[in-house]
């Protein structure tokens, strides 16, 4: 039942509600409703200008009965509106979820660059990226073309990439078959500066192609 809570004006009116409403039959409004339920009967009573414990007893009683919410939530509230002169929810609504800027396509992506050149440092696996989408403009390296150096390493840590770079591993031959896709040989044309670590490297018509020592 819907109770009109601007009929109680007076402490004896609110009194004689308390003793007529169980306490589980709270009216538990939503929290901005709540918010200014509060700040209404705080002005109403002058709150501030009561002396008798007993009379500011009542009233947040009173709150905490027609909120739902428990004495000490009643409690900040009224001393936050004591201090401002007024309530505000101060929470924020749902955080939105951060756009993500690298796909399972990039993923993939990069675990295959990885396994062709034998997963490089950080700047040579960049320098490789960037190189294929600005100079042989291979559209699927759009995004990596600029990731950090950052990024780079947590996508290298994320549980696509290593089960990804595990089969291809796993399934790659020990050398680097020649022709293959543009992006393959986009790829291998931007190894030509980089020195790889741990792993062996042959020259073929000026451009470094790179295995894994299987030592």
């Amino acid at each position: 039942m819907q109770i009109d809570l601007a009929t109680h004006r007076t402490l004896a009116e609110v009194r004689q509600f308390l003793e007529a409403t169980p306490p589980e039959a709270a009216l538990a409004p939503s929290r901005t409703e709540a918010y200014a339920h509060v700040g209404r009967t705080l002005r109403r009573f002058s709150y501030w200008k009561l002396k008798k414990r007993a009379e500011r007893g009542l009233l947040r009683t009173y709150l905490q009965r027609t909120t739902g919410l428990s004495r000490a939530q009643v409690a900040r509230l009224i001393a936050a509106y004591i201090a401002k002169g007024g309530l505000a929810d101060g929470r924020k609504g749902a955080a939105r979820p951060f756009r993500q800027r690298y796909t399972r396509d990039d993923i993939l992506l990069l675990a295959e660059t990885d396994a062709l050149h034998g997963t490089l440092s950080g700047p040579a696996t960049m320098a490789l990226l960037r190189r294929a989408f600005e100079v042989f403009g291979d559209a699927r390296y759009a995004r990596l073309a600029g990731i950090s150096h950052g990024h780079l390493y947590n996508l290298r840590h994320s549980t696509t990439y290593v089960r990804v770079l595990g089969n291809l591993d796993g399934t790659r031959p020990a050398t680097v078959p020649s022709g293959g896709s543009r992006a393959r040989r986009a790829v291998r044309a931007g190894c030509g500066s980089t020195r790889c670590s741990g792993a062996t490297s042959t020259r073929s018509r000026g451009c470094t192609t790179s295995t894994r020592s299987t030592r």
